[in-house]
């Protein structure tokens, strides 16, 4: 939405007789890194060491309900990349996905939510715009980062089958080695050529940037490295735009840490995979999912920039009352390899 004055002058109406309700369309509109909501697995039954096939490199079969943040992006009715719930109707891949002109139209696209196995998803949504980053380099692969608009948002009666993921704070860092999760439908080795129907989970350890650079040299801050050094646990082609997610240690709850990206090959020793690492976007994800028009209110929760000024409307600011703490938590600001 274009933010005109039009629509300016009816946040200010709204703000000021009506604080309540705006607040109930700001909660619906921004990611919340605190909210309560975000980054809860709950099972359907134990979690363990499943057996079946692994298609993730050296992954296990998930259950329902584990991973419900965890979308399969499907084009032309064929899978093609994973993706992950942010919020009510916005999920977030990799830019790679979508870089060729026809990739770009959201019209081929669907997402398929709350599905362990495939073809049997609790929700599938169209696809209304696929926003990649403006600085998205289809070479060195940095800045590979996407978000998808739902045209609708996804029924909230598929309570915990559903569920966004927590985005980490821009000042987030994982420490080296934290053990981490990556999930998806995609191939187990560079030679397969069946794709599994149950979704496959792989543990792997997070990377320090030097290790990394030591595998593949050009490495940016916006990058980082997770895998285990035989190779034995990674993710492949099919994978990509899926996440790595990480578990917050005490109260449980699950952040986005990484974005499947690139690598070497798939399971190669001493070759990690490499993960947009999604921190560093927290300000431009917010950009665009809170709406044009909110880049206007301060975290104090007052008319800035447009409003801030007598000359303007006759007004200095326009303070929000009651304005929940939780609000304000917002989230802020071809290599040698093969692509996942």
């Amino acid at each position: 939405m274009h933010c005109n004055w039009i629509h300016l002058l009816y946040y200010f109406y709204v703000l000021q007789f009506f604080p309540k309700v705006y607040m109930i369309s700001i909660a619906r509109k921004l990611i919340i890194t605190s909210s309560p909501a975000c980054g809860r697995s709950s099972p359907v039954k134990k979690v363990g060491s499943s057996t079946g096939p692994e298609r993730i490199v050296g992954g296990v079969n998930s259950v329902e309900g584990e991973w419900p943040w965890q979308v399969s992006l499907h084009f032309s009715g064929n899978l093609y990349c994973g993706a992950s719930v942010l919020s009510s109707d916005w999920l977030i891949s990799a830019a790679h996905c979508f870089s060729k002109e026809r990739l770009s139209d959201p019209r081929y696209w669907s997402a398929h939510l709350g599905m362990v196995t495939q073809g049997s998803a609790k929700h599938v949504a169209e696809i209304q715009r696929i926003v990649v980053h403006e600085y998205y380099n289809m070479y060195t692969f940095d800045y590979d980062i996407a978000l998808l608009q739902l045209k609708k948002p996804w029924p909230a009666s598929l309570g915990p089958l559903v569920q966004p993921v927590c985005l980490p704070p821009a000042s987030h860092t994982v420490t080296d080695s934290h053990r981490c999760w990556v999930t998806g439908w995609g191939y187990r080795s560079e030679e397969d050529k069946v794709l599994p129907s149950v979704l496959q989970k792989a543990e792997v350890s997070i990377l320090s940037q030097t290790e990394c650079k030591k595998s593949y040299g050009p490495v940016t801050p916006r990058m980082l490295c997770a895998g285990v050094p035989s190779g034995e646990r990674d993710a492949c082609r099919g994978d990509s735009g899926g996440p790595l997610s990480c578990q917050a240690p005490g109260e449980g709850r699950w952040f986005l840490i990484g974005i499947v990206s690139w690598g070497s090959g798939c399971g190669r020793p001493n070759l990690p995979g490499v993960y947009t690492r999604v921190n560093k976007f927290t300000s431009w994800i917010n950009g665009h999912i809170s709406g044009e028009c909110q880049q206007y209110l301060n975290p104090s929760g007052q008319i800035s920039a447009l409003f801030s000024k007598k000359a303007t409307l006759g007004v200095s600011s326009l303070s929000i009352v009651s304005m929940p703490e939780v609000l304000l938590h917002i989230v802020s600001p071809e290599l040698n390899g093969t692509v996942l």
